[in-house]
């Protein structure tokens, strides 16, 4: 609801632990609370200068940056700091992994009596809490109370296991799960699959494209953000790299209404009018490549430019009136040894991103 490059940011944390097999419940807790001043670790100036020293300070903001394994790092290293414990792994799931499974494993009750199941879930936890709970304090033991449930019936074995498993899935797929261990050898058998959440692409030959998306004023309007993302080959250039444009459709599908709604939920008229999301999009180019330019509803657009892990990244800030829409159009260049079809990450939203790739071999 509050966008982040990996999603969303986190809110309820909870402590599992594995042993002979059997995963247990130890404790949950809440992002509030941890990091305060200085970054928990050093961050490069790559980092400071695109995300800001607000990465590595609280754990609201570990998932600015698009690559989890650092957001994990950050993550346990605040978690350390805190309870004085070294946890071996991070696993990251949202609301809408958790509808999908439900929507396998059937529904589950909360302690509350609320029902979450596999239509309802991602829309109670990233927006119906918010537009009805007024006290901001309260929402944490909401999320931690689904986690708890989701938590309970999973791990009993409730609904149609190869069906959760075909969930969770499908939910990798779209960035929804991501894993990081703290253990090398463990942490290499991740390392290029889905599950890993890395920011570089260039592993398989494949010119890896991202799209991700911050939200810049504090809300949870995010919530009502369509985003339908398409990368088409255009030409094929004589040293071997190709050309792609990308096209990238932002909408906000929030209701006329949404200025009455709760500041939670609208903003708080920080920096833009009361109602408008702003959203800060950072496109970034494939291993060996670059940004030729960058178009904003069909004229020349400015935006800033930086450099993360050798990879060219574009920053554009888009702001969006309830029913707007605005098309961002970028012009690629890929690397020379990458022949695989391209790929593309983008940020996973509360409505699915639309997401297409035209690509096939230039010979």
């Amino acid at each position: 609801a509050e966008l982040r490059s990996l999603g969303g940011l986190p809110g309820a944390l909870l402590l599992l632990e594995a042993e002979g097999g059997e995963v247990t419940f130890v404790r949950q807790t809440s992002a509030s609370g941890f990091g305060d001043g200085e970054p928990i670790l050093p961050l490069t100036a790559e980092e400071d200068a695109i995300y800001s020293y607000r990465l590595g300070v609280n754990m609201g903001n570990t998932t600015l940056t698009p690559h989890f394994p650092r957001t994990a790092e950050l993550a346990r290293a605040m978690w350390a700091d805190r309870f004085d414990e070294e946890v071996d792994g991070v696993l990251s799931v949202d609301p809408v992994a958790l509808q999908y499974v439900l929507a396998a494993a059937g529904p589950v009750r909360m302690a509350s009596g609320q029902q979450l199941n596999g239509e309802n879930t991602a829309r109670f936890l990233l927006n119906d809490v918010y537009r009805t709970v007024a006290d901001p304090a309260e929402h944490n033991p909401i999320f931690a109370d689904a986690a708890r449930s989701v938590f309970a019936a999973l791990t009993g074995g409730q609904g149609d296991a190869a069906g959760s498993i075909a969930a969770l899935a499908r939910a990798a797929e779209e960035g929804r799960v991501m894993v990081w261990s703290a253990h090398p050898e463990e942490q290499a058998l991740l390392a290029g699959t889905v599950l890993a959440g890395e920011l570089r692409g260039e592993a398989d030959g494949s010119p890896v494209v991202g799209v991700y998306v911050n939200d810049g004023i504090a809300a949870k309007i995010g919530y009502y953000l369509e985003l339908d993302v398409r990368l088409e080959r255009t030409a094929c250039l004589g040293d071997g790299r190709r050309e792609f444009t990308l096209t990238v459709e932002m909408t906000s599908t929030a209701p006329p209404d949404v200025a009455e709604y709760p500041g939670y939920v609208r903003g708080f008229g920080w920096r833009v009018p009361v109602g408008v999301m702003r959203q800060n999009v950072a496109i970034y180019g494939p291993t060996g490549g670059w940004i030729e330019s960058v178009q904003v509803d069909g004229r020349p657009a400015q935006v800033a430019s930086y450099v993360h892990d050798c990879l060219a990244v574009a920053m554009r800030t888009v702001d969006l009136a309830p029913g707007e829409s605005t098309t961002i159009e970028v012009l690629i260049i890929s690397g020379v040894d990458q022949e695989r079809p391209a790929q593309l990450r983008v940020t996973p939203t509360a409505n699915t991103p639309t997401t297409v790739v035209f690509d096939y071999p230039c010979d």
